[in-house]
């Protein structure tokens, strides 16, 4: 798990030094690639897949996780590695609220209290002036929204693993990301050249290797257990951010990034020691 969130740090890395092709085309590169990886699996490993029995299901965790991994490569884009990678990874606080209105899991008051501390670790890692409370931009609202969707692509994933292959999951999953991002290359389509054709692979292929690695993990770890070792991808985030684009966080952010970072392993830690897990892994790893 901790080799996958590695991998998962090399995809943002690479999302962030590809900053001149434009957020929906790399969104549309890594779905397209990443369903042309998934059906060369299938084809070697050649396994039975039985019909697909929640069409609506899968097409909803389809729109959820295409929905976040635009935002979160926009964000990416917009508001720096390190910060859009911490907004995305809130996603367990966000998959334990929505899971309160879609399946009645009324949240526990530590669930709450995680939450609470979370959006004040946001507010660290917001820029403040003299002339304004604090400076909230749309990217922030953006980043946001990546890790709330990929809660709620979360939450389908809950309803759909008890009836369908992860295979239908995947396949419904980057189809619908290629779908939904391919009319914005009609309207700010970038030629890639020829080392921008390599970055999007290689960034395809290091998200087809991370959910490889994932989905070895979750045989033996639980999910609450998978997803706190999946936050990993916030510090490996930062420290591609430092080392290979020389964007160093200001003080604020480190200390925003412990307050969510510790909020969100309280609740996962809480999640595993009171009941079996039930988090399934980040639409970000299909």
């Amino acid at each position: 798990m901790l080799t996958s969130a590695l991998c998962f740090g090399v995809m943002a890395l690479l999302t962030r030094i590809l900053a001149s092709l434009p957020s929906a085309e790399k969104v549309f590169f890594r779905s397209f690639i990443g369903l042309l990886l998934t059906a060369a699996a299938f084809v070697v490993f050649c396994r039975p897949l039985p019909r697909p029995r929640n069409y609506r299901g899968l097409i909803w965790r389809g729109i959820f996780g295409s929905l976040a991994l635009l935002c979160y490569f926009y964000a990416i884009d917009r508001c720096g590695l390190p910060k859009a990678t911490l907004y995305c990874y809130t996603y367990p606080v966000w998959a334990t609220l929505l899971a309160w209105a879609d399946l009645g899991e009324r949240p526990s008051s530590h669930a709450i209290l995680a939450t609470l501390v979370a959006v004040l670790g946001v507010v660290l890692t917001l820029e403040f002036h003299a002339d304004a409370l604090l400076s909230f931009s749309h990217a922030d609202v953006i980043g946001l929204l990546a890790g709330a969707f990929t809660g709620a692509a979360i939450v389908s994933v809950r309803r759909l693993r008890q009836v369908e292959s992860s295979w239908w999951i995947v396949i419904f999953f980057t189809s619908i990301g290629a779908l939904l991002s391919a009319p914005f290359l009609f309207v700010s389509f970038k030629p890639p050249a020829m080392l921008e054709w390599l970055g999007l692979i290689a960034l395809a292929a290091a998200a087809a290797v991370a959910q490889l690695l994932m989905t070895k993990a979750y045989r033996t770890l639980t999910a609450a257990e998978g997803s706190l070792l999946s936050l990993t991808v916030v510090p490996w985030s930062s420290l591609f951010s430092v080392i290979f684009l020389s964007e160093v966080p200001p003080l604020r952010f480190w200390i925003g990034a412990a307050v969510v970072f510790l909020a969100v392993g309280w609740l996962v830690l809480h999640q595993t020691s009171t009941r079996p897990a039930t988090l399934p892994e980040s639409p970000l790893v299909d």
